[in-house]
């Protein structure tokens, strides 16, 4: 596996780390703001509408502008953006407000990882590198939500929201770290055939 798969799974891993913490608690911490069954439905319900929609414009933007990292920055952002932002969440429009922005969050992040990643994949092994992602995200969100119950229940939601933004920004930060997609796409395999191609025996010189 190359440097920029390892990259992009602890990335992945970040983020399912932090919302899995999240995740089973958002109808406890969404009834503490006042927020009801309308409430809670309406925010999901805006978090699909945002993300189905801007799928779409993400997908187009990304395949003609070619920045698919770029985009992917500014998405893990407005998640770490979001994970402080419910510190200040106080009443049900404010949690309307952050389920928006995290639709925002994933349309900009899961259309272009999922491009990265594929292209990033080595021949022969692509099922076992998606194998990596879909049962690493499992264990992490089992581990995740185990936390984020012990921090509930021993500290508070805001410690959760604290650790939660930290994971996120420190995935966000990683990001910084894949630098070169030539280095990302060259396989074992390649870099043989290439110094096979490159290699002549001693002695022979190319005329200028």
């Amino acid at each position: 596996m190359n440097r920029c798969l390892k990259i992009l799974l602890f990335i992945a891993y970040g983020w399912f780390l932090a919302q899995g913490m999240f995740g089973p608690l958002f109808v406890i911490f969404a009834g503490n703001v006042g927020g009801d069954v309308l409430d809670i439905t309406g925010a999901y319900t805006a978090y699909y509408v945002v993300v189905g929609i801007l799928y779409f414009v993400v997908g187009k933007l990304a395949d003609k502008l070619h920045a698919e990292k770029k985009i992917m920055t500014i998405g893990y952002a407005i998640d770490t953006v979001v994970c402080f932002g419910y510190l200040f969440v106080t009443d049900p429009m404010g949690l309307f407000i952050t389920q928006i922005f995290c639709g925002v969050a994933m349309a900009c992040t899961t259309p272009t990882w999922n491009t990265l990643y594929t292209e990033y994949l080595e021949s022969g092994k692509k099922n076992s590198g998606w194998s990596y992602y879909g049962g690493g995200s499992q264990i992490i969100q089992a581990i995740a939500m185990s936390a984020g119950g012990m921090i509930i229940s021993f500290f508070s939601f805001e410690v959760l929201f604290m650790t939660m933004g930290i994971v996120m920004f420190i995935s966000t930060v990683s990001i910084m770290s894949i630098r070169n997609d030539s280095v990302c796409m060259t396989t074992k395999a390649s870099r043989k055939e290439s110094s096979k191609m490159n290699y002549r025996p001693r002695g022979q010189y190319r005329r200028t």
